[in-house]
């Protein structure tokens, strides 16, 4: 049911255009432990794409958070529609392969969408010093806030 109402969403934003969005590549980068602390540096892979699109159609607002490509991934995405005084109106979250997330609010021009993406090609292995990641985040607001 729930691919369902992305997969109806996808269709109803391809209709409509966004009042604000980003896209982007993230590289894939290789977190390993150095007896202290993860050191990054940049790994073998190709980029994750994300696309965070926000809407709107009169009071009722929604963001879409979409990770697409790169290596085959498992992790986190999160999704938060903040009000202008940055209460959290809406929020979706979503465990597993990477895909699409979207929340949903109702509120005031201009919202902003706050989106945390961790994916890893490494998720299911064991304990390790070392694992390969796809970490970013940002904001996205209408008006350009």
């Amino acid at each position: 049911m729930r691919f369902l109402g992305i997969a109806l969403l996808a269709l109803l934003s391809a209709c409509q255009a966004p009042v604000a969005g980003e896209e982007r590549e993230v590289p894939l980068r290789l977190y390993r432990w150095d007896g202290q602390a993860f050191r990054e540096a940049p790994a073998e892979g190709k980029p994750l794409r994300l696309r965070v699109h926000l809407y709107r159609q009169g009071r009722e607002a929604s963001a879409l958070l979409r990770a697409e490509g790169g290596e085959p991934a498992r992790g986190v995405m999160a999704l938060q529609l903040l009000s202008p005084a940055g209460e959290v109106l809406g929020e979706a979250y979503r465990e597993g392969p990477g895909g699409a997330v979207q929340a949903r609010a109702l509120g005031e021009a201009p919202l902003c969408a706050l989106y945390l993406v961790s994916l890893s090609p490494d998720w299911e292995e064991e304990e390790s010093l070392s694992f390969r990641s796809y970490e970013a985040s940002g904001r996205v607001c209408e008006g350009g806030r």
